[in-house]
């Protein structure tokens, strides 16, 4: 229990003063690498690398000069969609990053070290996760269930609830390539590979909205297969069913979920 290091990370000054409501929304997700003394995270509009043994900066990248457009939809939306996601590669800490900001979505791969920028990718809709399939080839990008393809919040209104699009997306990393779109009947939260990548598992977060319909608690962890957008098995838990949250465990055993209760 005892504190390590302490790092202080430059932040957006100018919108802090203009927009102290804002600021709970504008950090992490952190993540360590493989080197354990480094940490990478986003502290809004960067992505920063630090030395934990050091306590400091090593270097910021910022992806697009739109990341500081205040006109965003992703600041005044009523639902508000995440502002980013973040995942890095298993193989070499590669870090992909989504931001929902101005009218279209991007992700961006970087390097470990936010030397390069290797690829980026233009998308139509706001992101709610990213993922990358074990062997480091592929990304899974899940879109937010709760916008229509006109970026419309819809969340609150259970007659359009789920979006009845493809939310989730294969993308061949080299190329940028769609290599499949499915639906998933979310809307979902959360998603994440098997360790040998013939499974894609999803994870709703239909209870968190508020209406409990007895189809919505029933169908609570997909798994599909990533190849064919096949659904091959739902897993469901009795009474309270699941939301939100869901971890596979490194050997592919077993899956945790968060068996949600009033």
């Amino acid at each position: 229990g005892r504190l390590i290091s302490a790092i202080s990370l430059a932040g957006w000054d100018s919108f802090s003063r203009l927009h102290p409501d804002k600021l709970g929304r504008l950090s992490g997700p952190f993540r360590f690498l493989k080197h354990a003394n480094r940490i990478l995270g986003i502290q809004y509009p960067w992505v920063v690398l630090a030395d934990t043994d050091t306590g400091t900066e090593i270097r910021r990248a910022l992806p697009s000069a739109g990341l500081t457009d205040l006109n965003s939809p992703i600041w005044n939306s009523f639902g508000r969609p995440n502002l980013l996601a973040l995942a890095l590669r298993a193989q070499d800490d590669a870090v992909a990053i989504a931001y929902n900001y101005d009218s279209q979505p991007r992700i961006y791969i970087y390097s470990s070290d936010l030397t390069e920028k290797l690829h980026t990718w233009q998308r139509n809709r706001y992101i709610n996760r990213l993922c990358w399939s074990p062997d480091g080839k592929q990304i899974a990008v899940l879109y937010s269930g709760k916008y229509d393809q006109d970026k419309t919040f819809v969340g609150e209104d259970p007659t359009k609830m789920p979006v009845r699009l493809p939310d989730l997306e294969i993308i061949d990393v080299q190329s940028g390539t769609t290599l499949k779109e499915f639906f998933t009947g979310g809307p979902e939260s959360m998603i994440a590979f098997s360790p040998d990548g013939s499974s894609l598992y999803t994870i709703s977060e239909m209870k968190s909205l508020g209406y409990l319909s007895s189809d919505w608690e029933r169908d609570m962890i997909r798994v599909f297969s990533p190849r064919t957008g096949t659904l091959v098995r739902t897993l469901t838990v009795k009474r309270t069913g699941l939301r939100s949250v869901l971890a596979v465990s490194p050997d592919g055993r077993f899956v945790a979920g968060d068996a949600w209760t009033p």
